[in-house]
């Protein structure tokens, strides 16, 4: 069940292999709140819409990469998770591209998820 859970997400364009991150506490809604082009979409996104002006949208792969129990989670925690899967994975599709790494990602968490964050690398090129 991925309602009101807290994780983090891909949506991986299979055509070009480019990919977007992103972080809610309600895996399913964010998810498809991005495929319904509500507001925050990916499919709004100026580079985004720029790509695929011209032709059909592309095939996607969507999964959930990471998913945390809400008893030790906190929005601020996802969104630090978020920022340094985006720093070491450097995912086309999102604009921002941070650069650092989370005081708060450390210790056990950090070792699980530069674990999750290999699994990944190894399945996006599978993709």
């Amino acid at each position: 069940n991925m309602f009101n859970v807290f994780g983090i997400y891909l949506i991986q364009n299979i055509e070009n292999n480019k990919f977007y991150i992103g972080s809610s506490c309600d895996l399913l809604g964010r998810i498809r709140g991005h495929f319904n082009h509500k507001k925050g979409s990916i499919f709004n996104k100026q580079i985004f819409r720029k790509e695929f002006a011209s032709k059909q949208l592309p095939v996607f792969n969507v999964c959930a990469v990471l998913h945390l129990p809400s008893d030790i989670m906190d929005l601020h925690l996802l969104r630090e998770i978020e920022v340094y899967m985006v720093s070491v994975l450097n995912p086309q599709y999102n604009k921002i591209k941070p650069h650092h790494h989370s005081l708060y990602v450390k210790g056990e968490l950090l070792e699980f998820i530069d674990s999750k964050i290999a699994q990944l690398k190894t399945s996006l090129t599978l993709w």
